[in-house]
């Protein structure tokens, strides 16, 4: 049965990571949730935090790729940031006010990261559906 690694988590650069990647049989029973996966020197380890072992759909046509170089590491940041703290969830979790204490700036600079990151990647992404 083909195993998912759904998300990831790097400790040492602070980002996370949700990603679908299919593995056989052969290499899934090797897993467990917290292992590292490493990267290589220059780009550290990171974490399982969820492995979902079960039927996997074969159909990939949903499946769009999104390049996230695109972003400055100012906008990654802001991003990261406000996903990690709660501002995404439903209810939301937190205000742009508490965000923006986080990260040590003003609403207007917020919102305009948050604006030019969220345009980038959707622009990328509706253009592969």
């Amino acid at each position: 049965m083909p195993t998912l690694l759904r998300s990831l988590r790097s400790l040492r650069w602070g980002w996370g990571l949700s990603a679908y990647i299919q593995l056989s049989e052969e290499h899934s029973h090797r897993l467990e949730t917290g292992d590292p996966l490493c990267w290589g020197e220059r780009h550290g380890c990171s974490y399982i935090e969820y492995l979902v072992r079960g039927k996997v759909e074969t159909d990939q046509s949903n499946l769009v790729p999104v390049d996230a170089r695109q972003l400055t590491d100012r906008q990654r940041e802001v991003l990261t940031t406000a996903h990690g703290i709660g501002y995404f969830e439903y209810p939301q979790g937190v205000d742009a006010g508490e965000v923006t204490s986080e990260l040590d700036t003003g609403p207007s600079t917020f919102i305009e990261h948050l604006n030019a990151a969220q345009s980038k990647l959707l622009d990328e992404f509706l253009s592969g559906v």
